[in-house]
């Protein structure tokens, strides 16, 4: 029998929690409370957590919560959203498939909307701009495989198996709240394992996309411009200097379409994304080197 552990990281998320863990009722769980100022440390009080004294973002908390399942004894660590909960079995059908193809270090069900009358919008744009143009067709002719390759699926249902987790290692903790999934996934990727959609096991989405518009809207979009403009430069199955030389065209074309659209909200973002980026540079340079070695980094 295999050994699980669920790990959720929640802030503020009373709205979903209750719905979350009562779904993973048969699983050894710990919820990582990312400093939330709502009723959830209530809603936490008959579970396994670990409260932060502040907001230390999706990776660096999740990092907290795999630690934990690996020193205990973990053989496979599942990551589920607040915003999230699993169909019964999917767990185990995701583990079941984890045991017979050991090449995939991570595995993700398909993800619907709350609802469950569709396919979760993110999700399936993101398999078919990968170029899976077989998935959804193998999906309505029932003909789907066990297991469909990807390159990235973000991380709102993951399962790492332990053996990955200590080559490839946990989110790397200069992401804060965007793209730090997609770089675990380029790790995955350089490091040998695969990454797979198994179409059986099924969890229920409730995302919302949020528009932050105008100048109440730069500091978290300054953050997810900062993401944009770290991911290329931790790409590991390149030179740093090819990264360097693709993130100076990313900043000049954004810059560039923000003076076009005459955008002043965008180009601030923009600059302080920049300035961000620039003082990390040193540290980023390390942090790309290390993700090119195996090791359980950050864990």
């Amino acid at each position: 029998m295999m050994t699980v552990w669920v790990v959720v990281v929640t802030h503020n998320g009373e709205h979903w929690l209750k719905t979350c863990l009562n779904s993973l009722a048969n699983h050894q769980v710990i919820v990582i409370d990312n400093a939330s100022t709502d009723h959830t440390s209530e809603i936490l009080t008959p579970f396994p957590h670990i409260r932060l004294s502040k907001n230390l973002g999706f990776g660096r908390a999740n990092n907290i919560g795999i630690r934990h399942a690996l020193d205990n004894g973990a053989d496979y660590v599942f990551l589920l959203n607040q915003d999230a909960w699993v169909a019964p079995d999917a767990i185990e059908t995701l583990v079941a498939q984890a045991e017979q193809n050991p090449a995939f270090g991570l595995l993700s069900p398909v993800h619907l909307l709350a609802s469950g009358i569709a396919v979760e919008a993110g999700f399936s744009s993101e398999i078919l701009n990968q170029g899976n143009k077989d998935f959804f067709s193998d999906l309505y002719m029932g003909k789907t495989q066990v297991v469909y390759s990807v390159e990235r699926v973000n991380a709102a249902a993951w399962l790492l198996s332990s053996a990955c987790l200590r080559e490839v290692g946990g989110f790397d903790p200069l992401f804060f709240m965007y793209g730090e999934d997609f770089d675990l996934c380029n790790r995955v990727l350089h490091h040998g394992w695969k990454i797979g959609v198994v179409p059986s096991a099924v969890i229920f989405h409730d995302k919302v996309y949020r528009k932050h518009p105008g100048w109440s809207g730069i500091p978290r979009r300054s953050q997810r411009l900062y993401a944009d403009f770290l991911f290329p430069l931790k790409q590991p199955q390149r030179r740093l200097v090819i990264n360097l030389a693709f993130w100076g065209l990313d900043i000049g074309y954004a810059v560039l379409k923000a003076i076009i659209d005459r955008n002043l909200p965008e180009f601030f973002a923009l600059w302080m994304a920049l300035i961000t980026t620039l003082w990390r540079l040193p540290q980023i340079t390390q942090h790309y080197a290390r993700c090119r070695r195996k090791g359980a980094h950050w864990l």
